[in-house]
């Protein structure tokens, strides 16, 4: 190996990153480990609807970046093929956004030498099944022997490392090294503010509900529901929705009229919408949404409650959100199980 820690800092590193998560995760890394010799390749897969706030963010932090060239299948055979070769380069370590994604892999192996360190960011919930040896969508198995080929060819250990948000899981297989938003977020003293104002997360319907067995007008529904009981619940305050960044279905829009609350929108991440706020939110809830974890941490004396949706027990699907709801109620979070009709 190049190199003997992972998480060395000042390493000359490769990123490959599309998601807004997995952006400030990458931004928070070049931060944290002092990264000054970097290439940044942003996945920008045509149709996703999360590309101007993936965009937004990147702008926002002056990272420069490259997009890759991916909207072929020939496309993505060069870079399988490339990567198979042995490479010379200066850039000794790969960060990878998204640890199911082949492509992510097939892309930075062209792009940095042989035996370099490769690292995985956050990326969701994801990350905390992974740590936990529970992974109801692993990567397809013909992809995975053919990256392990190029891995074993170009002295490259891969699957291990880990530089996240969830370093406190314990995952004695893994190399893991607490990754801090920190360095990207600021904080606002706003201690002596009173806290205003409270947002229920949205998710994306498609990946959510199909997965858990939830008919898409039950969650629609109980969405309802939740908004007049908050309406009840705080009476002084603006409740807010704010829509998953992949969703851009209108039942939102309609459902704030329908129960008077304010549909927003976030330009970037919620979480940097709501530190742009004057004030410090009084609740947040959702449906067991990354950003619940990352908002607890950046306001910790706000109550955070996560909402999960039971399922048939034996859905490897609703497996995972127990386990990811059960280390978030660890971490401050309400758990509170919501029965279907």
């Amino acid at each position: 190996m190049i190199n003997n820690s992972p998480f060395a800092k000042h390493t000359p590193s490769v990123f490959v990153a599309y998601t807004p998560f997995q952006v400030l995760c990458a931004v928070a890394a070049i931060r944290q480990l002092e990264i000054n010799d970097y290439l940044f390749l942003a996945k920008l897969p045509r149709g996703e609807t999360r590309n101007s706030q993936t965009k937004a963010l990147l702008d926002k932090y002056h990272i420069k970046y490259e997009i890759p060239f991916m909207r072929t299948r020939f496309s993505l055979w060069y870079y399988m093929c490339i990567a198979f070769l042995r490479h010379k380069i200066h850039y000794t370590r790969l960060f990878i956004g998204d640890l199911r994604a082949a492509s992510d892999y097939y892309v930075g192996y062209n792009y940095v030498s042989d035996g370099s360190q490769v690292v995985f960011l956050d990326d969701g919930n994801i990350t905390i099944n992974y740590l936990q040896d529970c992974i109801s969508e692993p990567m397809d198995p013909n992809h995975r022997a053919r990256l392990d080929r190029i891995a074993k060819r170009r002295n490259m250990e891969v699957g291990r490392n880990f530089l996240t948000i969830y370093g406190d899981i314990e995952s004695p297989k893994n190399r893991i090294c607490q990754l801090d938003l920190h360095y990207v977020v600021d904080e606002k003293d706003n201690s002596n503010c009173h806290p205003k104002g409270v947002y229920i997360v949205g998710t994306n319907l498609e990946r959510f509900c199909e997965p858990l067995e939830i008919p898409e007008d039950v969650y629609i529904e109980k969405l309802g529901e939740l908004m007049q009981n908050l309406r009840q619940q705080y009476p002084d305050d603006t409740i807010y929705f704010i829509p998953h960044g992949r969703e851009y279905k209108d039942y939102g829009q309609r459902l704030c009229r329908q129960n008077g609350c304010v549909f927003l929108r976030a330009k970037m991440m919620i979480e940097l919408e709501l530190l742009n706020m004057p004030y410090p939110p009084k609740a947040i809830l959702g449906y067991t949404s990354t950003a619940l974890h990352t908002l607890k941490k950046i306001f910790p004396d706000t109550r955070v409650v996560n909402i999960l949706f039971e399922s048939p027990k034996d859905n490897p699907f609703y497996k995972d959100y127990v386990m990811c709801s059960d280390y978030y109620q660890k971490n401050g979070i309400e758990w509170i199980n919501e029965p279907l009709p």
